[in-house]
């Protein structure tokens, strides 16, 4: 019995392995730009804590497969947000499943003040990702991201606060 499991479980990890071959496609790299408008889901009724502002970001992609996307996003928030004094910087790393319609698990952590965050955020996003007729090289993606974060206590926040955030953005990139 236990030589019909192993012989199925073979059989099935090399027709997973035939099928990903066949959907290999030439592996991409994009870096790109972009930015985001930024809100949180909870009313915040404390000085010096933004609601809502834009990020900007850096980005690059690696496409392994046809199908599947590597992200690592460097993004550049305002003062205040989350309540620290000055402005934060939150490296990030998402898993991209879809095509031109696709969704994507992140994870991130803020760095403030040169420190690092208590604990790191987690994101899903819903986007669109198209190449500009004519430009294929050109890659515009508009997305929505919801941040499940927790506001740690800082200088300008006096308490701890469990508030997401959702994120509408849009990015460029150039594929090489």
């Amino acid at each position: 019995m236990m030589k019909k499991q192993v012989a199925a479980a073979l059989l099935a990890a090399g027709a997973l392995g035939m099928s990903l071959t066949n959907a290999k496609a030439e592996v991409a790299h994009r870096i790109g730009v972009g930015t985001q408008y930024w809100m949180t889901i909870d009313d915040i009724e404390m000085d010096n804590v933004d609601e809502n502002g834009f990020s900007y970001m850096i980005s690059y992609q690696l496409r392994p497969l046809w199908l599947v996307k590597l992200e690592l996003d460097l993004e550049l928030l305002p003062k205040y947000y989350g309540g620290y004094p000055s402005e934060s910087y939150a490296p990030q790393a998402y898993a991209v499943i879809g095509g031109w319609i696709y969704g994507a698990l992140g994870v991130g952590i803020i760095y403030s003040d040169g420190e690092f965050a208590d604990a790191p955020f987690y994101s899903l996003r819903a986007g669109v990702n198209f190449p500009i007729p004519f430009l294929s090289f050109i890659y515009v993606d508009v997305y929505g991201n919801y941040r499940f974060q927790d506001w740690e206590k800082t200088d300008t926040l006096s308490e701890e606060l469990d508030t997401d955030t959702i994120m509408l953005g849009a990015a460029v990139r150039f594929e090489f």
